[in-house]
């Protein structure tokens, strides 16, 4: 009897660890896919907020993460949306850019250079460093 019950338990325990390997697997190759409804039906869930402005995918739009925040980042197009801020608008705010302090307010990020470096779009500024002896 104790001999059935351990080839029962183990038999069990591969079960388990199957499932488990399997999930992982299809969770490791398709972490952005959720799957939900009815069988063969898939909702693909866009996590945008991970990209820097700069690299942010087409999917996503860059704006504030809150209406009193001065800076942006990336989101998807329905959070930003939610705040009155279409697609354009991260484009006007780049296309107004005329300096390093400018480009630096306008959330983008500074490069670790020296004289430090702004890119806004395709268009990169330069802090101008005083000369000190």
């Amino acid at each position: 009897m104790k001999k059935r019950n351990l080839i029962s338990a183990i038999f069990i325990f591969i079960l388990i660890l199957s499932f488990i390997f399997l999930n992982l697997a299809k969770l490791l190759k398709n972490p952005d896919e959720d799957k939900s409804g009815e069988e063969g039906d898939s909702v693909l869930v866009i996590t945008c907020d991970i990209y820097q402005p700069d690299e942010c995918p087409e999917e996503c739009v860059v704006c504030p993460p809150c209406m009193a925040c001065s800076s942006i980042s990336c989101q998807t197009e329905e959070f930003c949306a939610e705040m009155g801020i279409d697609r354009s608008w991260y484009e006007g705010i780049q296309a107004r850019v005329t300096n390093f302090q400018e480009c630096i307010g306008a959330g983008n990020p500074a490069m670790e250079s020296y004289p430090r470096q702004c890119r806004a779009g395709d268009r990169t500024f330069t802090e101008e460093v005083e000369n000190i002896e």
